[in-house]
């Protein structure tokens, strides 16, 4: 919210309004062949990152995280993509410690990625990073869903 807007009114919960982002984010990515930059950058959705609550940002990155937490990382080349592999080492780890949990229970707890998740979420001046996470991590876990075609 900036000094010019009035409150926003929240119309639905901060859970259902990141699981849409992320369809959404995934259509953006199957329409640039599932490329993380061409996404990034020719995706309208980056205007949404851009405006959404730090909350939903924050729910959005670590839903995200918690499809991936079985996938193995290789090599990461920049810092959004050494941030989405850190987050899915914390949700492997915290998956290992609580193995009956399921995405809702990893998003509201505090734990590592929950840290990091929110400080990604809540800065202002690295939003393009964090939409670069937010979309490497939906697009691995939509490859190891075989979403992506």
């Amino acid at each position: 919210m900036t000094a010019n807007q009035p409150p926003r009114r929240r119309t639905m919960p901060v859970s259902r309004e990141a699981h849409l982002i992320i369809l959404l984010a995934e259509a953006s990515l199957a329409d640039c062949q599932w490329d993380v930059a061409r996404a990034r950058d020719s995706s309208a959705l980056h205007g949404v990152w851009d405006a959404v609550e730090p909350e939903v940002r924050r729910h959005i990155l670590l839903f995200a995280t918690w499809a991936v937490r079985d996938a193995s990382w290789d090599a990461t080349a920049g810092m959004a993509e050494r941030f989405a592999a850190e987050l899915a080492a914390y949700a492997t780890r915290w998956a290992a410690e609580h193995p009956d949990a399921n995405a809702a229970e990893f998003s509201a707890g505090q734990h590592r990625a929950f840290i990091l998740a929110s400080s990604l979420a809540f800065d202002q001046d690295d939003l393009d990073v964090s939409w670069e996470a937010a979309l490497t991590l939906i697009a691995r876990g939509s490859a190891l869903s075989g979403s992506e075609q």
